[in-house]
């Protein structure tokens, strides 16, 4: 999409589409501040969204962005594992001088997500991810503070529709989940023991279980792996996790049968 601001800063343009209506896409610039941020509306005549954005005003050298650094993060799932993940999703961020912004990670029931975005001139991320071949998607504001139990937070919608198909929540969902992350210092790692006690819940287990479960930390990012023996399936199963330090807890998930679990442990 291509287009111009007028010298009263709006600007419309009209996004064609195969085999559907054009998107109309009108955006309007703040000229009266130093902000210059943009807001306005995207619809296709039957419907309308609002559209937000902020500048980029970060530089490595003449303004580097104070939230430089590594990151785990965690997007918390929901309550009943029939009809939704319940396992934490699992991710890394790294945030440059630049205010450049990488994310990679794995949503709770498999799925990987990437994003590289700048952060805006207040610290918000606008988090964004197409999923399921365009039959979902994840997005939100996540906002970055100095907080003691957090480094950010943000509430995020989680959609997948039913025609994503695929092995897990063949039906769909449509999740509000709160992105929670804790800045990563490899030095100041607390140590996870070689058998740590994981808790266990979901995932086609008829109980929530406690097991003894190996973990391996990758000191560089914060990542946590380990398996546990599915006492329904009797198989070793794979756990994905991260480490969240100002939380001092290791949370992720693991896949089941056609359910997706949590799993969750506390560092000695």
């Amino acid at each position: 999409m291509n287009g111009k601001f007028d010298v009263q800063g709006h600007s419309q343009v009209q996004v064609s589409r195969t085999g559907k209506t054009p998107l109309t896409v009108n955006l309007d610039m703040d000229l009266t501040s130093a902000d210059k941020g943009v807001q306005g509306t995207v619809s296709d005549g039957s419907w309308t969204a609002s559209l937000l954005g902020d500048r980029a005003v970060f530089d490595a050298q003449s303004n580097p962005a104070l939230q430089a650094g590594n990151y785990t993060m965690v997007m918390t799932g929901g309550s009943d594992p029939a009809t939704s993940p319940i396992g934490e999703s699992v991710g890394v961020v790294t945030v440059g001088r630049d205010g450049l912004l990488k994310l990679t990670g794995t949503l709770a029931d498999g799925t990987p997500i990437h994003q590289t975005v700048s952060l805006s001139r207040n610290g918000s991320w606008p988090l964004y991810s197409s999923l399921y071949s365009g039959k979902g998607s994840l997005i939100s504001w996540v906002t970055f503070s100095n907080q003691v139990s957090s480094s950010f937070s943000g509430a995020v919608s989680w959609i997948k529709t039913a025609a994503a198909g695929g092995k897990f929540y063949q039906a769909g969902f449509s999740n509000e989940v709160s992105a929670i992350g804790s800045r990563y210092l490899p030095s100041a790692d607390p140590q996870v023991p070689t058998n740590s006690v994981v808790i266990l819940s979901g995932g086609n287990l008829t109980d929530p279980i406690t097991n003894n479960v190996a973990l391996k930390i990758d000191d560089a990012t914060g990542k946590v792996s380990g398996t546990f023996i599915n006492p329904q399936t009797q198989l070793a199963t794979p756990i994905k996790a991260v480490i969240l330090q100002q939380q001092n807890t290791v949370q992720g998930y693991f896949l089941g049968t056609n359910q997706t679990g949590r799993a969750f442990s506390t560092p000695e």
